[in-house]
């Protein structure tokens, strides 16, 4: 059995020993339509063709999120975390993450290793240049924020804004409204 499937099998088992106010069988379900996601395109990154436009659960951030999820998985990412029931990021402030946060929705994609690699550093770089970041943002990182079609998008990588994130990509979305930016 391959790592990806080991990591797949243990945060199912640690999803079902979450209390039920976690909304267990939304999370799984979020997983699960992450690899069997197809929508149409509207930003491109090379070949890899994703749908930005709000659609889906979480405000209609969950949609886009899962769609931005084949950019990482086309590198051998996997997701390693969805919703859960933690609040606050390190930093204080309110996790996409979170189950209590409506309008949000996050993925993070690992790798299995501990620091950068260049398919992490490549798949961060499509998932930015798919929101219309810079092609190569994944050899730096940092936080990236940008708005479209009325969602915040935040992606997280080689930076500890709001914990570690040189062991995998945040990839987090929030309905913040119609403005585009």
């Amino acid at each position: 059995m391959d790592l990806k499937k080991i990591v797949y099998i243990i945060s199912l088992l640690v999803l079902l020993i979450l209390p039920p106010e976690t909304k267990v069988e939304k999370m799984q379900e979020a997983i699960k339509n992450q690899h069997s996601t197809s929508q149409t395109s509207n930003k491109t990154s090379g070949n890899d063709k994703v749908n930005l436009k709000p659609g889906g659960g979480w405000g209609g951030t969950q949609g886009p999120v899962q769609s931005l999820a084949k950019l990482a998985e086309s590198q051998g990412l996997y997701v390693s975390s969805a919703k859960r029931d933690i609040k606050s990021t390190n930093s204080g402030g309110v996790s996409d993450h979170w189950t209590g946060n409506k309008i949000a929705y996050a993925n993070d994609y690992a790798w299995g290793g501990k620091s950068p690699t260049s398919r992490s550093d490549t798949a961060a770089s499509k998932i930015v240049a798919a929101l219309g970041g810079p092609a190569d943002w994944g050899k730096k990182g940092g936080n990236f924020r940008k708005v479209v079609y009325g969602i915040r998008y935040q992606v997280i990588y080689r930076s500890n804004v709001g914990g570690n994130h040189y062991n995998h990509i945040h990839v987090g979305a929030k309905k913040v409204g119609d403005k585009e930016i």
